[in-house]
């Protein structure tokens, strides 16, 4: 899909694969993509878009979905707007190869979320864990952060270690007084 939309030519694409694609230029529109924004910018836009406008699958485990609407791939999540996380993540990534953005989709035995590489650094986001908050809490971690929360095999990919896009390093506030700590925690 990401190959036909960066060529323009669909006629390997089986029928389903051309709904997902016009599905996917019609989100893109949405986001208000252009090719002036940055890498970051683009991947800013395509989180605040599924953050906003999908909703997490209510199946009784994060990878098996409760329905039979394609809740787990770039089809049923961009029709029905509904997914587990294994849909958010290769949804993110189809997006991404799109943009030439390079994303990888990490999975374990009960979760999957995506590692993307910005200007040669890689950084964790998971959209699923941000769906119902879109507060940026899983969005480009590093791996010291995300492994608060997330376990994966580290020697088979690469080592997120980027600060440059992470979003807490780059909306942290310097504290000068210790002592008001406490109260900016509560």
């Amino acid at each position: 899909i990401s190959d036909a939309y960066k060529s323009g030519d669909t006629s390997k694409l089986t029928d389903k694969e051309k709904e997902t694609l016009d599905m996917a230029k019609k989100a893109i529109k949405d986001m208000k993509i252009t090719d002036s924004m940055s890498d970051f910018e683009k991947e800013k836009a395509v989180y605040d878009w599924m953050t906003k406008k999908l909703q997490q699958d209510s199946g009784a485990l994060t990878v098996i979905p409760s329905t039979q609407e394609d809740c787990d791939n770039p089809y049923g999540v961009l029709k029905y707007h509904n997914a587990v996380c294994v849909g958010y993540a290769t949804t993110f990534r189809m997006f991404m190869q799109m943009m030439d953005i390079d994303c990888k989709v990490v999975h374990n035995s009960y979760h999957s979320w995506d590692l993307i590489n910005l200007d040669g650094d890689w950084y964790h986001t998971d959209i699923y864990s941000d769906v119902e908050r879109g507060n940026y809490a899983n969005f480009n971690m590093t791996d010291e952060m995300c492994a608060r929360g997330h376990d994966w095999d580290k020697s088979f990919f690469p080592a997120a270690t980027g600060l440059k896009y992470c979003y807490a390093y780059m909306n942290a506030e310097k504290l000068d007084d210790i002592y008001k700590l406490p109260q900016l925690v509560r």
